[in-house]
């Protein structure tokens, strides 16, 4: 886990399912990869 706010082990499992591979990034790092082939992503931000 990277940051404050924890991924569930059904997400990844599901994410395993789907051949879909998750990486974690702090939102730093992860704004530098929007524009990456095959990229895809979900920012979420907490106050």
């Amino acid at each position: 886990m990277t940051g404050g706010l924890p991924v569930t082990d059904e997400v990844f499992k599901t994410a395993k399912e789907l051949c879909v591979k998750i990486i974690l990034k702090k939102t730093k790092n992860a704004l530098d990869h929007p524009g990456d082939e095959d990229t895809n992503f979900v920012l979420h931000l907490t106050c």
